[in-house]
């Protein structure tokens, strides 16, 4: 295992996501890669443009390293004792793990915790994968009434070996299991989460069953349920894992929900199958099972919100303008927060991006011989009228489609473009030309004209 450093921003942050999920309103990590490799993690997808993956020389999606902040705990301490009215329920961690190889070499789970329960009013959720939590036990026993633990099981203990195919660094499900046993009987909070469940592996009605009602016995106050991320590579390396190791047919069921889909019919068949388990032990009221209606086609959401039972809904669906729960208040606060980011991105926009562009850029006195094909109507009347907003917007557009063509949907000239090529945007653009903030003069600003 490789081994890099680096230096995060701030301790304690707070995390809208996680808010909404119902698991923390703040959040710590530790880094930026765990150590325990999963092939199916969905944090290299996330976290795929931070800076520390560029200064280790290492892909986002890679594996056999980890990066992590061994400096942590003191930011984590320093943002602890600040604010005393503001505080409230961390999770450690929510994109790596503190408890991970790599951070327990630096004792840094241990530490966040002691830094935040060293001041009054915060609480805890602790998530791990790793059993090793439970040589920090006599810490969490100190603050019992303030801490919740949960290690993330993904199989019943039968297939434990199997699904250490796909979670090679990690403790094993039977060593997961044993130290929330261990939690319950020290009197200590629990809670579960099952995530991811793989078709194959943990989806079926005798899996759940049974993963329910280890929960149960455990005594976990709340039961959290998420279908597998399907971001980013982490389904085919689970594939191909799986498929190295012998176990073909499981890798066959992983393989079935790479589709859309396929992935939405598993993703609508799940919570169905917890509802049914949780039902019958008269425990519904513990399940938050996590879901974003964004992915799945409109015949399985319908099928969901028949009966969404303890489904929390996180985002819109696919042509939905809010969700339906979101209340008026939630309505209007949602308008707020994409009047920023529409700020935020048009003051990027004009502040990095433009300058480079017209230092690269100038109007001929015609429309240049080729056209990108990706828009050729806007661009040449951009030129023909040396309008500049015009052959800005088309300039993006066309470098995005490059990229798109290059790397698909997901990279960052795609995402900009997608914003850009709005009418909103070209307004934005055209105010600033008629504002006489980026020149006008057709001697002044010529376009390279790229081949396509």
């Amino acid at each position: 295992m490789r081994v890099h450093t680096t230096s995060l921003k701030g301790g304690i942050n707070k995390s809208r996501e996680f808010a909404r999920k119902g698991l923390a309103e703040f959040a710590v990590n530790v880094g930026t890669k765990c150590g325990h490799d999963c092939t199916y993690c969905s944090t290299g997808a996330t976290l795929r443009f931070h800076s520390s993956f560029k200064k280790v020389g290492e892909s986002p999606f890679g594996t056999g390293y980890a990066i992590v902040d061994a400096d942590t705990p003191v930011r984590v301490a320093a943002d602890a004792a600040k604010h005393p009215r503001a505080r409230g329920l961390v999770q450690l961690c929510t994109t790596v793990d503190a408890w991970a190889p790599e951070a327990q070499a630096h004792r840094i789970g241990r530490r966040c915790l002691e830094a935040i329960l060293g001041q009054p009013g915060w609480t805890v959720r602790v998530l791990t994968k790793n059993a090793a939590v439970v040589e920090d036990f006599d810490v969490i026993s100190h603050h019992r009434d303030r801490i919740l633990v949960g290690l993330s099981l993904t199989t019943t203990p039968d297939k434990s070996e199997l699904m250490h195919v796909v979670e090679p660094n990690a403790s094993t499900n039977v060593e997961r299991m044993a130290a929330m046993a261990r939690a319950h009987q020290m009197g200590l909070r629990t809670y579960a989460m099952f995530c991811p469940l793989l078709p194959g592996i943990a989806g079926s009605p005798g899996d759940v069953e049974e993963l329910v009602g280890f929960a149960l016995d455990v005594g976990a106050e709340e039961i959290f349920v998420e279908p597998v991320n399907g971001r980013g590579p982490g389904l085919k390396a689970t594939e191909e894992a799986l498929s190295a190791a012998g176990h073909d047919q499981e890798a066959s069921a992983v393989h079935a929900i790479r589709t859309e889909e396929n992935w939405s019919a598993y993703a609508a068949q799940l919570p169905e199958t917890v509802q049914r388990v949780l039902r019958r032990r008269n425990a519904l009221p513990k399940l938050r099972f996590l879901l974003y209606p964004k992915s799945l086609k409109e015949v399985d959401l319908l099928a969901i919100r028949q009966d969404d039972a303890g489904v929390r809904w996180l985002g819109e669906a696919r042509g939905e303008r809010w969700p339906a729960q979101y209340t008026a208040a939630q309505r209007r606060q949602s308008r707020c927060h994409r009047a920023t980011l529409h700020s935020v991105l048009g003051a990027f926009l004009f502040n990095r991006l433009m300058p480079a562009l017209t230092r690269s850029l100038s109007w001929p006195h015609g429309a240049p011989a080729r056209t990108p094909a990706c828009c050729p109507a806007l661009y040449g009347s951009g030129a023909a009228t040396g309008d500049p907003s015009r052959g800005i917007l088309a300039t993006a557009i066309y470098f995005a489609e490059q990229d798109r063509a290059e790397r698909g949907h997901g990279s960052r000239w795609s995402r900009l473009a997608s914003w850009v090529n709005r009418d909103s945007t070209r307004s934005f653009l055209t105010a600033i030309a008629s504002a006489r903030l980026l020149p006008t003069s057709t001697t002044s600003f010529r376009p390279r004209v790229i081949p396509v």
